[in-house]
């Protein structure tokens, strides 16, 4: 019952947030990720209210490693073939 509560609460802001925003896409992320119960949940709840956004969700084994997501998202952009030149600079709120 935990567990259940605690997924509750996640999609609840999770909703409110895209309730907000309306997201084209929508990642769910992290170790948090890995939980069986908030991936169907969140498949299932996001995709019946947000039927037109895309949802991502990693496979469990790359979720657990906030490196191995990093590198993730590297790749997606890597077959996107998005490029970043080498006059990048750092910043910390530079969006994925």
């Amino acid at each position: 019952s935990f567990q259940k509560t605690v997924v509750d609460i996640l999609l609840t802001k999770f909703g409110k947030a895209a309730d907000k925003y309306q997201p084209r896409t929508m990642i769910l992320a992290g170790g948090v990720a890995a939980n069986s119960l908030l991936r169907r949940s969140f498949e299932k709840e996001m995709g019946q209210k947000f039927p037109k956004a895309h949802l991502v969700v990693p496979e469990p084994d790359l979720c657990t490693d906030n490196a191995v997501m990093i590198a993730w998202a590297a790749e997606k952009k890597y077959q996107r073939k998005e490029f970043a030149d080498l006059k990048t600079t750092a910043e910390p709120n530079m969006a994925l």
